[in-house]
């Protein structure tokens, strides 16, 4: 499964994070449009576009940071091709011998802290295509271009693609916590007298970390998508030339400093 220097090699990372429902089978996913983490049935109708384009190196650390939180933990297979994937967790350590508290508790601790590291990893890389997704929107919606439509539409598609490895990858780590918790709660109930409090505050933050950044990560892909829908609102209804140098949007009783005037009764 390892790779040069412990990296999963590339057919392993690709057939693990196919996408589950069959309809794509490569790296480069679909894009994110209409695209719901609570709605997978309405994904699978939605015909989304897909880029030409090859994929940067960055794209690819990207999708290779995602591995590791995108499969199951005891057999790395898609965790979303498993409806059981939580309560597989937890048989996986009974089988593998963990059959005493402490020890099922040391597993699971080691696994988690190894989440953390692979969420670092995926934050880095992730930060970095967003951003590149910015300059190649920048680059599309330049009136002095000369990129074809279709370089456009492989532009957009691609940041919608990109988005939805992170959107798919934040669905899965959210199935690797579940996974976590299951496995600790049926430890509490086989051995009532372990203590599982420090082992939940290290899942615990897992949690807070995952969801602050899939807040951070979606902000700035929506960013993205509100440049591309005021570039298009400003070409269609092109009336002169902008404004010199950046536009106050404060409101204009705070632009003097003073604080606002508030109206006589």
């Amino acid at each position: 499964m390892e790779g040069d220097f412990g990296r999963p090699k590339r057919w392993a990372v690709q057939a693990s994070l196919a996408d589950p429902l069959g309809t794509r089978a490569d790296l480069g996913w679909g894009n994110v449009e209409g695209f719901s983490d609570t709605e997978p049935a309405r994904e699978a109708r939605t015909e989304v576009p897909t880029s030409a384009l090859p994929l940067t190196a960055e794209e690819i650390q990207l999708r290779e940071a995602a591995y590791r939180l995108r499969v199951q933990v005891q057999n790395h297979m898609p965790i979303g091709s498993s409806p059981n994937a939580e309560v597989a967790y937890a048989e996986h350590l009974t089988r593998q011998g963990y059959l005493h508290g402490p020890s099922r508790l040391a597993k699971i601790e080691l696994e988690v802290q190894a989440d953390h590291d692979a969420l670092t990893k995926f934050a880095h890389a992730a930060r970095i295509v967003l951003g590149a997704d910015r300059v190649r929107m920048r680059a599309a919606l330049d009136e002095r271009t000369s990129l074809t439509g279709h370089d456009k539409h492989d532009a957009h598609a691609r940041v919608g693609e990109n988005m939805l490895v992170v959107r798919r990858t934040f669905a899965d780590i959210e199935r690797r916590i579940a996974a976590y918790a299951y496995a600790i709660d049926r430890t509490r109930i086989e051995t009532p007298v372990l203590a599982v409090g420090p082992l939940n505050n290290a899942l615990n933050h897992l949690r807070d970390r995952t969801a602050s950044l899939r807040y951070e990560l979606i902000e700035s892909h929506q960013a993205v998508q509100r440049m591309a829908g005021y570039g298009s609102k400003a070409r269609a209804g092109k009336t002169g030339s902008a404004a010199p140098g950046p536009v106050d949007i404060r409101p204009p009783q705070r632009r003097s400093g003073q604080p606002p005037v508030r109206p006589a009764r």
